[in-house]
Formats: structure tokens, C-alpha cells, sequence
């Protein structure tokens, strides 16, 4: 448990250490470190970090921690995700990853096209694979499925 608490103690340092961007889009800002308390006892980490951006092309990664206190049985997850998205076609796509430890690895494939890009809000229309790898289960079958998406 102190060891626990070290660790978390040592994001929440860092996190409110980092530089702040203000006035900036969120998804604009070349990092951003988030840190959340879910429903009593789930802490969540998430750090995002702007890889790559060139001649219309960027790439962000994501790196995600989090850990149930009051369910001793629920593992640490930890997982990625690496987005690319092409700023002149309004095209991108997703891969990511979440180990669950004996629970197994989750990967997933995103691809997505903007619809629509207003001042607060956007449609996405997009496709997505997702399967499941170890575990208790061993491998699950994979799941395909489109999708569309609004933001306000």
C-alpha cells in the first residue's frame, strides 16, 4: 500500500509541476496530464503527448493508468493508444492497447473521417475492430463495427 501511494503521490507531483497552457485547445497543447477519482476508490491516470506534427500530419500518443482501491480482485490496467490524424483530408486513424493483467490484453483499430467541424462541435463518421487476447477466456473473437460520433 505505500508503495501504492508513492506512486501516486509522485504522478499527482509531477502533474501539477507541468507547464500549463492556458487559453489553448486541450487538443492543441503539445501535453496534457490528467489525473481522476471515479466513483469511490478508482483512481485514473492519463498523460497525452503531441509526437509528431508536420506538413499536416500529427501524431499523439496516450499513455493510461488506473487501479480499483475497494475491489482488491481488479488488476492494474495500463494501456496506450497512438492517434494519427491527417489535417488536410480530416482523416485519422487509432491503434490501442489496455493489459488488465490476468484479465489479458485488449487491442483495438480505429479509423475515422470529420463529417462536420463547427466552433464547439463535430461528426465523425468512423470504423472500429476490437479483440481481446489471454485471459481467462483466451482469445475472443473479433469485433467489427462503424460508428457515428457527435461532440458538443
Amino acid at each position: 500500500m505505500q508503495k501504492l501511494f508513492i506512486i501516486a503521490a509522485s504522478c499527482l507531483a509531477l502533474s501539477l509541476a507541468l507547464p500549463k497552457n492556458f487559453g489553448k485547445d486541450p487538443k492543441d497543447q503539445q501535453s496534457e496530464t490528467k489525473w481522476d477519482v471515479k466513483d469511490p476508490g478508482i483512481l485514473s491516470f492519463e498523460h497525452r503527448e503531441k509526437l509528431f506534427e508536420k506538413n499536416g500530419h500529427r501524431v499523439d500518443g496516450t499513455a493510461v493508468v488506473n487501479k480499483n482501491f475497494v475491489d482488491k480482485m481488479d488488476p492494474w490496467k495500463a494501456g496506450g493508444r497512438v492517434d494519427y490524424k491527417y489535417l488536410d483530408s480530416k482523416a485519422g486513424a487509432s491503434l490501442e492497447a489496455l493489459n488488465a493483467g490476468r484479465f489479458g490484453t485488449k487491442v483495438g483499430a480505429e479509423g475515422t473521417y470529420n463529417l462536420y467541424k463547427g466552433r464547439n462541435s463535430a461528426l465523425d463518421l468512423g470504423a472500429r475492430y476490437e479483440q481481446s487476447f489471454g485471459g481467462q477466456f483466451g482469445r475472443s473473437e473479433p469485433t467489427f463495427g462503424g460508428f457515428l460520433r457527435a461532440t458538443f
